[in-house]
């Protein structure tokens, strides 16, 4: 945890104030550096850093180890580094991130007459563009964009070094960020059986609350059979549970925010799992082959389903979508052969592709006042069957006021209560209605 911000900020004119606990913030002509997750999410390879104001975002720390520095950032526990990297043929220098210091490219302050400092890593300059990306070019002249201006507002409140450690804790892999007293759960190759992680760790007379599931945290761990994740988790990586074919129940906390891409691919093994309103975003091919889903409800957090979330879910029979949905992508319920039943509670139907369904032979179930909006809409209107629905379980009564005289199941059995399933209901003004009783 940090302490409070310094009342009066003091700029650093010699890098000997700095010391492995000193906050600070980095200025240029072109603005204040900051780091976010949302940079770090597109790849390692092409991390970038932008100018923001945010001030929680723009923290940095000068970690030194053993005579050598390097650039650590606090709110995502990330040391930044020059990198070398390849795009359509071209070689570009520029930028990633490591969660290990020992691995990281070290870095040089160099600093200038008018009291800045130049930032290189032994051949290159840190320049930050006028586009505000910021690029390891060796060419870079110590103009105003790429001198820093280095301000101290803080210091760890511990008096530790701003320094990631990774522990293994009763069998559980962690990252331990001393900035922020958070712990991610990391990946290794030996996960099998249950696994319970704990809400909150201890390691070296420190507490640590456990936020995040790592990418590809239990990938590939074909002996795991079930994992219970605690509240206070708001992330689950991208691959985090790719693969894990014999995995049976795992629970999804009403913290977690965001379920990575390929989040659960291929779990064969679990016949489903509830996803609390809470989440917000579902990345592509989320739950990909998972055979043994029968039915998904989707909250009403969720507003876009990605391409492939629930592909190749050949065991799905019902699927639940909220009246907030406002878009289906492409190949979402591709390859869900056995689906016989989609209830959609959008009033207007969502974007969506042909081949964003399989099965259009599946009963589709709509708000009875946008049955003819759906058979109008593509392609919405290639499934065959489209009805009416009403989401309290009791027959709906039409705009002209037209009562239910009569009711039958599919068979043409007649019904004397509402049944659960579809009824064909018969009404006062002598049209027939298929209606779904939940």
């Amino acid at each position: 945890m940090l302490s409070s911000v310094m009342a009066f900020a003091q700029t650093i004119t010699d890098a000997s104030q700095l010391t492995n606990t000193t906050i600070v913030t980095m200025t240029t002509a072109r603005g204040t550096l900051t780091m976010s997750t949302t940079n770090m999410a597109m790849s390692d390879q092409f991390t970038t850093l932008t100018a923001m104001s945010d001030a929680t975002a723009n923290q940095f720390v000068f970690y030194t180890e053993n005579g050598e520095t390097a650039l650590y950032h606090v709110l995502t526990g990330k040391y930044l580094t020059p990198a070398s990297y390849t795009y359509s043929g071209v070689t570009f220098s520029g930028l990633s991130v490591t969660d290990d210091f020992s691995a990281a490219t070290k870095w040089t302050l160099d600093p200038q007459e008018d009291g800045t400092f130049l930032l290189h890593d032994g051949d290159n300059t840190f320049n930050f563009g006028g586009s505000c990306q910021v690029t390891v070019d060796s060419w870079a002249t110590a103009d105003d964009g790429n001198k820093f201006t280095i301000v101290k507002v803080g210091e760890l409140s511990d008096g530790s070094s701003a320094g990631v450690d990774t522990v293994e804790i009763d069998g559980i892999k962690y990252e331990l960020n001393k900035a922020t007293q958070t712990a991610k759960v990391l990946a290794t190759n030996n996960y099998a059986g249950d696994i319970v992680i704990p809400a909150v760790i201890s390691y070296e007379e420190s507490t640590y609350d456990v936020t995040a599931l790592d990418e590809s945290c239990f990938r590939n761990c074909p002996e795991l059979t079930s994992v219970e994740v605690p509240s206070g988790v708001t992330t689950f990586g991208n691959y985090c549970f790719y693969n894990c074919t014999s995995l049976v129940n795992v629970n999804i906390p009403s913290t977690v925010a965001s379920l990575g891409s390929y989040c659960f691919y291929n779990c064969s093994g679990l016949d489903g799992v509830e996803i609390p309103s809470s989440v917000t975003s579902i990345g592509e091919s989320c739950f990909f082959g998972c055979t043994g889903f029968a039915s998904v409800e989707v909250p009403s957090s969720v507003t876009t389903l990605r391409a492939w979330v629930f592909g190749g879910c050949t065991g799905l029979t019902s699927v639940d979508l909220p009246s907030t949905l406002a878009s289906v992508s492409e190949y979402a319920f591709r390859g869900c052969t056995s689906l016989t039943r989609i209830v959609c509670l959008a009033e207007v139907p969502p974007t969506a592709s042909i081949i964003s369904f399989s099965n259009y032979s599946a009963y589709l179930y709509v708000p009875e006042a946008s049955v003819e909006t759906y058979e109008a809409t593509a392609p919405w209107s290639s499934f065959a069957n489209i009805v009416a629905y009403d989401a309290a379980g009791i027959d709906a009564v039409n705009a002209e006021g037209a009562q239910v005289v009569s009711r039958y199941a599919l068979d043409g059995k007649s019904l004397t209560t509402p049944t659960r399933g579809i009824n064909i209901v018969r009404l006062s003004n002598g049209k027939t209605q298929k209606v779904l009783v939940k």
